[in-house]
């Protein structure tokens, strides 16, 4: 698991080119929240693992559905070389498409 501290999520931000209602609104925390936060509230687990989604593994939240949540963490858990094999083609494959195109079935 991904343990993210203030400083950090300030850069992720930062490079990211967000303001802090930009940032924090693709993982669902109101800006005041977001500010306290990067400012070294505690941050809630499932806030953290929704950072993690969005900033380090690049995930579009918005366009993720239910099913690809579970198949996901079947596989993470299950088999984590193939999970890895597999992100790492996926990460491949999305720099190579036209942003028009969608995911293969």
């Amino acid at each position: 698991m991904t343990m993210f501290f203030p400083g950090e999520i300030r850069q992720l931000r930062v490079k990211a080119r967000l303001n802090q209602k930009q940032f924090w609104s693709k993982v669902g925390v109101m800006q005041s929240a977001g500010s306290r936060y990067e400012h070294g509230a505690p941050i809630p687990w499932p806030v953290q693992e929704l950072l993690r989604l969005a900033y380090v593994e690049r995930i579009d939240l918005l366009r993720a559905r239910h099913d690809d949540w579970a198949i996901a963490n079947y596989l993470r858990t299950h088999d984590p070389v193939r999970f890895k094999a597999l992100k790492a083609e996926a990460r491949a494959w999305g720099r190579r498409r036209p942003r028009a195109q969608t995911p293969p079935p």
